[in-house]
């Protein structure tokens, strides 16, 4: 062989070797586009009145079966606290859908900080585990208003806030 051809023949590996790399790193692309993405924050709205949600949703593309719920922190003496600790373990073995969004109300009072960790897994079986903290009175110090004008009504205010709480919330 003569050196023309030693030269093509590592070109011809080396644009191959980049094929393949580049394949590789389309095929991971893909699985990271397509898996599920729990998350579990909270979530204030104000409207008339504030209220407190725990919200669970897949942020991914595809679905995910939640596998365990396990809790780091969590005030076992509070029989709130065992209420959502027996609600979110009805989750278990639940599946929820891409971009679905399931919510707990929890009482305005409640104020206790839960960690927990959660394992789910996709639809070809590959889990996955994140660990959440959630501070439950973190915006127990933001201030909200609701606006009202001394001509109206409760009912007319009530209407207002409500629209203005919807618009906010939709925005």
């Amino acid at each position: 062989m003569t050196l023309t051809n030693w030269i093509s023949v590592v070109g011809i590996l080396v644009s191959l070797g980049i094929a393949c790399w580049s394949a590789y790193q389309t095929k991971v692309a893909a699985q990271l586009a397509s898996r599920p993405y729990i998350s579990i924050y909270l979530e204030a709205i104000d409207t008339v009145y504030f209220s407190k949600y725990l919200v669970i949703k897949n942020f991914g593309n595809s679905s995910a079966i939640i596998k365990t719920i396990n809790f780091i922190e969590l005030d076992k003496s509070n029989k709130y606290s065992q209420d959502i600790q027996e609600g979110l373990n009805g989750l278990i073995n639940g599946s929820i859908g891409p971009k679905q969004k399931l919510t707990m109300s929890l009482k305005d009072n409640y104020k206790v900080p839960i960690k927990l960790s959660v394992t789910y897994a996709d639809s070809n079986g590959k889990e996955y585990r994140d660990t959440f903290h959630i501070k439950t009175d973190m915006m127990s110090k933001m201030l909200w208003s609701s606006v009202t004008t001394g001509s109206d009504s409760k009912e007319v205010s009530a209407i207002k806030n409500a629209a203005a709480g919807i618009i906010k919330t939709i925005k």
